[in-house]
C-alpha cells in the first residue's frame, strides 16, 4: 500500500428546540446537558462592519497576541484579487497569508 488512510470519527448530538431560532441567533450545547443562546447585534460603536473597535483593544491586551491589523477596509473588497501578483496590493491578503504560515510553522511536526 502506497500510504495510510487516516480517519477521524465523532458522534453528533442533535437536540431539539421548541422556540423559533432566527437567522441571527443560536444555540450553543453546554456540558450537563444546558444551552445557551447567542444573538449577533450590532454594537453600535466604530469599527468596520464585522469587527467592533472595542474588540480590537481587548485582543490588543492580550499576553498570547503575536500580531494585529487594524485598518479601515470593506471585508470582501479587500480579499478580491485579481491575479496573484494583485497580492502584493492587497495588505489584508498579504496580512493573513503571512499569518497562516506563522501558524502552520508552530504546529508540531508529529502532528
Amino acid at each position: 500500500m502506497a500510504g495510510f488512510i487516516n480517519t477521524i470519527t465523532w458522534t453528533i448530538y442533535l437536540k431539539r428546540f421548541d422556540v423559533l431560532i432566527l437567522e441571527n441567533s443560536r444555540y450553543a450545547v453546554l456540558p450537563f446537558n444546558r444551552t445557551t443562546l447567542f444573538k449577533l447585534v450590532s454594537s453600535g460603536t466604530p469599527g468596520d462592519g464585522t469587527v467592533p473597535v472595542e474588540s480590537l483593544r481587548a485582543i490588543r491586551r492580550s499576553a498570547v497576541l503575536k500580531s494585529a491589523l487594524a485598518v479601515n477596509v470593506e471585508h470582501q473588497g479587500a480579499y478580491n484579487v485579481d491575479s496573484l501578483r494583485d497580492i502584493d496590493n492587497r495588505p489584508a491578503v498579504r496580512f493573513t497569508l503571512r499569518a497562516i504560515v506563522k501558524m502552520v510553522q508552530e504546529v508540531p511536526a508529529s502532528w
